[in-house]
């Protein structure tokens, strides 16, 4: 989970399509899922074949807050490692095929937290696949 001052709303992004990952990004009611396996990059989801990053909203805001709070309990749900509750649902989500990384400017960035840095804007070069 994440949030940051960049992110223009909640989705999740993943690497590899695993029947895990699917299962995963379904579960997180975000209307977007960013599919990134023609990209090198170095995020978590990269890295682990079954993993998953969540952009949760704006940083310091209670809105971010409570949507990882309710993301990580479906997420816990689907997987059943969270005591059965509610029985678990699958949502749909629009993913996109990212196609581009767009590099960070060249000025040295603010540092907040260790490894997050301010982006002082964002373009997107995706195109929709399911």
């Amino acid at each position: 989970m994440h949030s940051t001052q960049s992110s223009p709303s909640k989705f999740t992004i993943f690497s590899h399509e695993t029947e895990i990952n699917l299962k995963s990004i379904k579960s997180i009611p975000t209307k977007y899922s960013v599919y990134c396996n023609e990209l090198e990059n170095s995020t978590l989801d990269s890295e682990f074949k079954n993993s998953i990053t969540l952009e949760c909203g704006p940083q310091y805001s209670t809105e971010a807050i409570k949507f990882g709070y309710k993301s990580a309990k479906l997420f816990l749900r689907i997987h059943n490692a969270l005591i059965i509750d509610k029985k678990p649902r699958l949502k749909e989500t629009t993913i996109i095929q990212a196609k581009k990384i767009i590099p960070k400017e060249k000025e040295k960035p603010k540092i907040y937290y260790k490894n997050f840095e301010i982006l002082k804007y964002i373009n997107l070069y995706m195109t929709k696949i399911l």
